[in-house]
């Protein structure tokens, strides 16, 4: 768990079932209320439960403090 990303290729069917392209995993997805989703499956042979939470999209720093060409001082000091 050295938290780096890595982007998977996926395909969603109708089925519930996403396909992870390069692994060659399978995982279920369900909607248990309107701001969640859960994945469970397997990737790499290894059993995985993976929760999901929506983002208000407007607590997003540059929709939240808006976005300046010139700025003053920077926001990180």
């Amino acid at each position: 768990m050295d938290e780096s990303t890595e982007a998977i290729p996926s395909e969603y069917s109708g089925t519930s079932t996403l396909s992870l392209v390069k692994k060659r995993d399978v995982l279920t997805y369900a909607r248990p209320d309107a701001t969640h989703v859960l994945l469970e499956g397997k990737i790499l042979g290894d059993p995985v439960t993976i929760r999901l939470r929506v983002i208000d999209h407007k607590r997003f720093l540059l929709l939240s403090r808006g976005f300046n060409w010139i700025q003053e001082r920077p926001l990180n000091r």
